[in-house]
């Protein structure tokens, strides 16, 4: 069925109803774009988080490779650390070092627990230069410790002297972590 316009006053009813459908299909238009232009976004931070995780997947398979890697220097860093649940290897460290040096070296457990030994006192006597270089040798030993104040009195007549220091053990990661 043919709409015919007879009047004037039908042609505006018209016009204005094809205008009002013109601009329905208009704000219709621009909501669909604005929300297909939204959802663009939301797909792009969407990517952006993938390729995020993409690269910290990338740098977790680098880390492990490393790890792989370095093993065995990983073995070697972590057995320079004394663990103080088991102290055995650095006191005899530290006797052998002393008698290897010609200095009677005595160790006193000054703080820990029957399950943690992790601070002594050192005492060694003998010629200054020996005693030095006992000194010097505590530094190169295998352990990380950190040395407190050291003391070198004279004990007794000539070259002989008495040298008293505290030693913290340093542990590791896997054996007490301080």
């Amino acid at each position: 069925m043919w709409l015919v316009i007879r009047t004037q006053q039908q042609f505006w009813i018209v016009a204005a109803a094809m205008g009002l459908v013109a601009l329905g299909a208009i704000i219709a238009f621009v909501f669909a774009v604005q929300y297909v232009l939204q959802e663009w976004d939301v797909l792009a931070a969407a990517r952006a988080g993938l390729g995020g995780d993409e690269a910290v997947r990338r740098g977790v398979g680098v880390a492990n490779d490393l790890l792989v890697q370095n093993a065995n220097d990983l073995a070697v860093l972590e057995s320079s650390f004394a663990d103080p649940k088991n102290p055995l290897p650095f006191i005899e460290s530290i006797e052998a070092l002393g008698r290897r040096l010609g200095v009677r070296a005595e160790l006193t457990l000054t703080s820990g627990s029957d399950t943690l030994a992790d601070r002594y006192q050192i005492n060694a006597d003998g010629e200054f230069i020996r005693v030095m270089a006992f000194l010097r040798s505590l530094e190169a030993l295998p352990f990380l410790i950190v040395l407190g104040d050291v003391t070198i009195s004279r004990a007794g007549t000539g070259d002989a002297v008495r040298l008293a220091t505290d030693v913290t053990l340093v542990s590791g990661p896997n054996n007490g972590g301080r």
